[in-house]
């Protein structure tokens, strides 16, 4: 992982409904803006009758990726992570967006180059809340409305939605012998494993690691951190409140072609 200042050309943004089958798309190629990704808190009255001045404690979170402005261009769904985009007319069930669906991303943000395994990554799923359609110059657009705090709605245990990109989007035909990403220091409680499938030749299952030392052979399954995938689709999954998670990260997975972008985030 590269360290420094970075531009937006080097971002990726990765959406698809939950679920399999369920189309999955890199929308980078045809988004022109999106955001802010926002976390926030509640602020809650704590002043009592004679403090000089208010205080105030953080309440619950609002997570939110904004809004997501594209070119329309419903072309034929692309399973190889192609950027398309559907209107909603010509979903016909198969298309990535449904209105009312929660959508999964995967946001990595490259350091001046395509994301790499270790770049920051804002990442959650979000209630496709509705799209609406505009001439922009004469250009086609959309924007997509998607809703804040569907990490309360879907994933109520944490209340952060950056973590840290473990697999880049690419293909992989057989399990990992390599080294993981370094989370820094060891932590202790738990996190959100993120998957999004683009490919599959069959059945896997995807798992994340974790290692004291950065070496092949001392990984070990990170208990709860593992997906079974049928197929192409986005998917999460948690590792509980107060699991202890071990300072090197890794992707692994049975030895079955693959296309996917795999992320962390620690609790």
């Amino acid at each position: 992982m590269a360290t420094g200042r970075t531009v937006a050309k080097y971002t990726r943004i990765y959406a698809g409904d939950m679920g399999e089958p369920k189309w999955q798309h890199s929308l980078c190629g045809l988004t022109r803006s999106i955001g802010p990704l926002a976390v926030s808190f509640d602020e809650i009255d704590a002043t009592g009758m004679c403090d000089a001045i208010k205080g105030y404690l953080p309440g619950q979170a609002s997570i939110t990726p904004g809004q997501i402005n594209v070119i329309m261009d419903p072309a034929a769904p692309d399973t190889s992570g192609g950027a398309t985009m559907y209107p909603p007319s010509e979903n016909s069930g198969t298309a990535a967006y449904t209105i009312g669906n929660p959508m999964i991303l995967q946001i990595p943000i490259g350091i001046r180059a395509a994301p790499a395994a270790g770049d920051p990554t804002f990442a959650g799923v979000f209630p496709f809340l509705g799209m609406t359609y505009s001439d922009d110059g004469g250009l086609v657009t959309a924007t997509f409305d998607l809703g804040s705090s569907a990490a309360a709605q879907y994933i109520p245990t944490y209340a952060n939605p950056w973590g840290q990109l473990l697999h880049a989007f690419g293909a992989e035909t057989a399990a990992n012998s390599g080294t993981g990403v370094d989370g820094v220091a060891a932590t202790a409680n738990g996190g959100i494993m993120f998957l999004q499938v683009f490919v599959s030749a069959g059945n896997t299952t995807f798992k994340v690691q974790h290692a004291d030392a950065n070496l092949d052979g001392s990984f070990a399954d990170l208990t709860g951190a593992s997906i079974a995938s049928t197929g192409v689709g986005g998917y999460w999954a948690t590792v509980a409140p107060g699991t202890a998670v071990k300072r090197y990260l890794r992707w692994q997975m049975t030895a079955v072609a693959n296309t996917f972008v795999m992320s962390f985030i620690r609790g």
